[in-house]
């Protein structure tokens, strides 16, 4: 089932109402059909990029939403495969039965603003944090540059496993 979020709760997070009444259909379809079945590796795509990200703005839906992820990563060992998810819960359950795949980063979206959660969860590599532009300035190591001229979310083991970005205003 999916987590709804209510106007003031939209308010508290950095789950931002506009951004997910723009993308919410586009990527509920996809991410629908993956938490439904299990889908043989064959039938994943093959991508040549080297940088992926998964679940910018949605989350998972369930185990299968995430084995099949786990899945296309491996089906991509040459691509970085970054997914945010506030669900530990999901991750944590799936890994119980597998290995997470080499190439696939898994990042904390932490719900609170105002609050740096500096050690990612079980089985997490990062947190992501949102802080307001004057809080814990010099912690800020997401700037609001374009993600391709940054890549510290993308790039595994590079020493980061805290990333904290001021609130964007939209």
């Amino acid at each position: 089932m999916l987590q709804t979020i209510s106007a003031a709760n939209a308010i508290r997070t950095r789950c931002c109402q506009r951004i997910a009444r723009i993308w919410r259909p586009r990527y509920s379809e996809t991410a629908m059909r993956l938490s439904e079945n299990l889908i043989d590796p064959q039938d994943l795509p093959f991508v040549a990029d080297a940088f992926m990200r998964i679940n910018a703005h949605g989350e998972l839906i369930n185990g299968t939403h995430f084995e099949n992820i786990c899945r296309f990563a491996e089906k991509n060992p040459h691509c970085s495969v970054a997914l945010w998810t506030k669900r530990p819960d999901i991750v944590n359950r799936v890994l119980q039965g597998r290995d997470k795949p080499a190439n696939l980063i898994l990042i904390y979206s932490n719900p609170k603003i105002g609050h740096i959660m500096s050690k990612p969860p079980r089985n997490f590599d990062r947190t992501f944090n949102n802080v307001p532009a004057e809080q814990d300035v010099d912690r800020q190591n997401c700037t609001g540059q374009r993600c391709i001229d940054c890549m510290l979310c993308y790039k595994p083991a590079n020493g980061v496993d805290t990333i904290v970005e001021k609130v964007k205003k939209y």
